[in-house]
């Protein structure tokens, strides 16, 4: 008998993104990676939220925007709570962000990713086309990682 097999796997950080930057105490430059806290500024009713990273040689801080002049109402209660608090499962979330990167205009550094791979689900199917496999990788932090060393994992 012959079979149709359908296996569908997801990529998953297991940390945040490092950050490559040239560190201004460092003079070169260097990774910063999550401290996984959050700077929280007020002026008037208008609120400024950063994610912050600090550079690994010296702790130079640098301040990601999450959130740039935005009304206090526009921000989710439970949210605005999390950042006041330094939720750490908020702060790998943002950590995770590919658009907080992009928007902030960091470099990523790839080389340092350390992620894994989960099986979703897994499918077999009878066939009259012979025996087949089909490996699907889904990619929801969009980053860049060549398909075989993703089958290699």
């Amino acid at each position: 008998m012959s079979y149709f097999k359908k296996i569908e796997y997801e990529i998953v950080l297991k940390d945040s993104f490092w950050i490559i930057r040239n560190c201004p105490k460092c003079g070169t430059k260097t990774h910063f990676i999550n401290t996984k806290k959050f700077r929280v500024n007020a002026n008037g009713n208008r609120l400024d939220i950063w994610l912050i990273y600090h550079c690994v040689e010296c702790k130079h801080t640098l301040n990601l925007a999450i959130y740039e002049r935005k009304k206090v109402s526009s921000i989710p209660k439970e949210e605005y709570q999390c950042f006041l608090d330094n939720d750490i499962q908020l702060a790998e979330m943002y950590g995770k962000n590919m658009q907080l990167f992009r928007t902030n205009k960091a470099d990523i550094d790839f080389d340092r990713l350390h992620y894994g791979l989960v099986k979703l689900h897994e499918t077999i199917e009878s066939s009259i086309l012979g025996e087949q496999i089909l490996i699907t990788v889904k990619n929801p932090y969009q980053m860049k990682i060549r398909s075989e060393k993703q089958i290699a994992l």
